[in-house]
C-alpha cells in the first residue's frame, strides 16, 4: 500500500470520508494548522443545497414518487437554471440510498461510522428507506432447491398441455427427478403434481411446535423488551408526524405557486391528489401504530402457544416466495422420495424442537 492509500485508509478509520468529491449538501473543508492532518466534510454553506437534500428525503419519507419530488424541488427553486438539465430522477434515488446521509460511508470495501454533521434527521432517513423495497416477482416461485432422495439428482419443474375429449386445453404442471445418472429404471411414480408438492410445503409448518418451557422463555424475553417496543413505536409515530408536516408544506407551496401563476390548476390538482393519497396511507399507518401500543400486552406461556397456532394459519395465506423464505430459514435438505417430501430441521431449530435430526414425511 503506497503512502497516499495508507493516508486515506487512516482517514477513513478516523471517521472522515477520504474521497475527493462530497455528496450533495456537503463540501470538503480544509482545516487550518499543521497539527490537523486531514480535511473534513461539512454542510454546504449554500443553504439551498442543504434544503434540496432535506426536501428530497422528507418527500420520499412521506411516500411521494420521484417525479413528484423532482417537480417539488424545481418549484422551490433549489436547482440553479444552469444545473436543471443535469437534475434527473436517478440522482434523487441515489441520494436516498446513500448511507452517508445517515452518518456512514463505505471505503475500501468496508463501512465506517462518519464524524460528519448530519443534514438529514435519522428518523426521516429510515422512513425514506422503507420505500426502497424490491418489486415482487411477476410469477410464482419455483422450487429449484429440491433434490431426489434416492439418487441425489436435481428435481426439475415441467408442464405439459393436452386437449381433452371436449376440446378443452388443460395444463399439467409437475416436478420430477432429472435422473441424470440413470438411477431410476422407470420414472413411474416420480412425476409429482405441483399442487401436491405445495400441499406438503404447507404441511411443514405444522411440524414447528413450541414446547411450554420454550414458550415461557419467549414470553419472558418479550416482556423484558416491551418498554423498548413501545419506545420504538413512538419513534415511528414521530416520523409519521414529520412526514405529514412535509406533506402539508409541499401542498402549501404548490398552492402558493398556483396563486402566483407559476403552476396551472391541472398541475396543482395532480399534486393535491398525490398528497391526499399519501396522507391517507400515513393516517392509516399512524392509527395502526397507536393500536399496537394500546393493545401491546404482557405475554404468558399460554399467549405464546396461542400465537404459534395463529402463525400456522397465517402461513397458509402467504405468497409462494414468502413461504419458501420461512421454510428455507427453518428446514434444510428438502428432497422428494417418490411423491413424498422430506426435510430436516436446521440448527438451532433442531435443538428448539428438543429432538435429534428428524426426517419429516
Amino acid at each position: 500500500m503506497d503512502k497516499l492509500q495508507k493516508a486515506k485508509q487512516e482517514k477513513a478509520e478516523s471517521g472522515w470520508f477520504p474521497g475527493t468529491q462530497a455528496p450533495l449538501g456537503y463540501v470538503i473543508k480544509k482545516r487550518k494548522g499543521k497539527a490537523e492532518r486531514w480535511s473534513e466534510i461539512v454542510p454546504n454553506p449554500d443553504k439551498n443545497k442543504v434544503l434540496q437534500v432535506q426536501l428530497e428525503f422528507e418527500l420520499r419519507a412521506a411516500g411521494l414518487s420521484y417525479p413528484s419530488i423532482h417537480r417539488a424541488v424545481l418549484a422551490q427553486g433549489f436547482v440553479p437554471s444552469e444545473e436543471i438539465a443535469g437534475y434527473h430522477f436517478t440522482s434523487i434515488e441515489k441520494r436516498i440510498k446513500n448511507s452517508f446521509y445517515a452518518g456512514r460511508f463505505r471505503w475500501g470495501g468496508k463501512e465506517y461510522d462518519g464524524r460528519h454533521e448530519l443534514i438529514v434527521q435519522p428518523h426521516v432517513f429510515r422512513a425514506a428507506q422503507s420505500f426502497l423495497r424490491r418489486k415482487p416477482r411477476s410469477r410464482e416461485m419455483r422450487l429449484s432447491f429440491l433434490s431426489c432422495a434416492e439418487c441425489a439428482c436435481a428435481i426439475s419443474f415441467d408442464s405439459k398441455s393436452h386437449i381433452t375429449a371436449s376440446g378443452e386445453r388443460r395444463t399439467f404442471s409437475y416436478y420430477r427427478c432429472t435422473n441424470r445418472i440413470g438411477f431410476h429404471a422407470s420414472m413411474k411414480g416420480h412425476f409429482v403434481p405441483e399442487k401436491h408438492v405445495w400441499e406438503q410445503i404447507d404441511a411443514l409448518i405444522s411440524h414447528l411446535q413450541l414446547w411450554p418451557t420454550l414458550a415461557r422463555k419467549i414470553a419472558q424475553a418479550l416482556n423484558e423488551s416491551r418498554p423498548n417496543f413501545i419506545a420504538a413505536k413512538k419513534n415511528e409515530i414521530m416520523a409519521v408526524d414529520c412526514q405529514m408536516i412535509a406533506l402539508d408544506r409541499h401542498e402549501d407551496e404548490s398552492l402558493r405557486t398556483l396563486v402566483a401563476g407559476q403552476k396551472t390548476p391541472a398541475e396543482f390538482n395532480e399534486i393535491r391528489l398525490d398528497v391526499r393519497s399519501v396522507r391517507n396511507r400515513l393516517l392509516e399507518r399512524s392509527s395502526r401504530l397507536h393500536r399496537e401500543i394500546i393493545f401491546s400486552r404482557t405475554e404468558s406461556e399460554a399467549s405464546i402457544l396461542d400465537l404459534a397456532e395463529q402463525i400456522q394459519e397465517l402461513f397458509l395465506t402467504q405468497s409462494a416466495e414468502e413461504k419458501i423464505a420461512l421454510v428455507d430459514l427453518v428446514y434444510t435438505n428438502l428432497r422428494l422420495r417418490g411423491r413424498h417430501l422430506e426435510a430436516e430441521f436446521k440448527s438451532p431449530f433442531r435443538e428448539l424442537m428438543q429432538a435429534e435430526p428428524t426426517t419429516l414425511n
